[in-house]
């Protein structure tokens, strides 16, 4: 399974963002900061 990293820091927008990458079948991880998605990959 493809994982894809979003990096938002507007929840509702990520949650949008995460619902659509997760119906189409994608791993979603999230975070707030550029700087926290660096330290989740």
């Amino acid at each position: 399974m493809i994982t894809i990293l979003v990096v938002e820091d507007t929840a509702s927008e990520m949650q949008l963002i995460k619902s659509y990458l997760v119906a189409g079948g994608y791993n979603v991880i999230t975070a707030n900061t550029g700087k926290e998605g660096l330290r989740k990959t």
